[in-house]
């Protein structure tokens, strides 16, 4: 499948990709509200519901503006490395669950950002100066390298 026709059936078959898809696809997460797809083998991951949809959405807005000058991003508009986008979303999430001071790590993103409104009652309350520290901490696993073979 070419390119230009997979984007085209993603967007059909994936009107709400999870806004947390790196952190899912790297296996380190899970979440009740995602459903996985898959599309002329690749596999992508899709949100069932529009208000975890929406909750996720500005959280991650939040956790890119916060970790910008962390991270020495100098445009959030402008597309991620793959890396510094596992570093906010993997390293933002594992901060709100040390925000939270919980230990179960099977604790879905869904269920993780409710408790975090139940404790601190909005996304803008949350500690974003620990979570940071986290963020900039966090190290995405490095590609193994194949052996020279003869």
């Amino acid at each position: 499948m070419d390119e230009a026709k997979f984007k085209t059936t993603y967007r059909e078959m994936n009107p709400l990709p999870c806004i947390f898809r790196k952190a899912i696809l790297s296996y380190k997460f899970d979440c009740e509200k995602v459903q996985h797809l898959n599309i002329a083998e690749r596999e992508t991951v899709n949100c069932s519901s529009e208000n975890a949809h929406k909750i996720c959405f500005n959280l991650l807005k939040l956790l890119e503006k916060n970790s910008q000058v962390a991270l020495h991003l100098t445009d959030i508009n402008t597309q991620l490395t793959h890396n510094k986008a596992m570093k906010i979303q993997c390293g933002g999430l594992l901060g709100i669950r040390n925000s939270l001071k919980l230990s179960d790590e099977s604790l879905s993103i869904y269920s993780l950002l409710k408790q975090a409104l139940l404790e601190f009652k909005s996304l803008e309350n949350l500690p974003y100066q620990n979570i940071i520290g986290i963020i900039v901490h966090y190290e995405v696993r490095k590609k193994h390298s194949t052996p020279n073979i003869k």
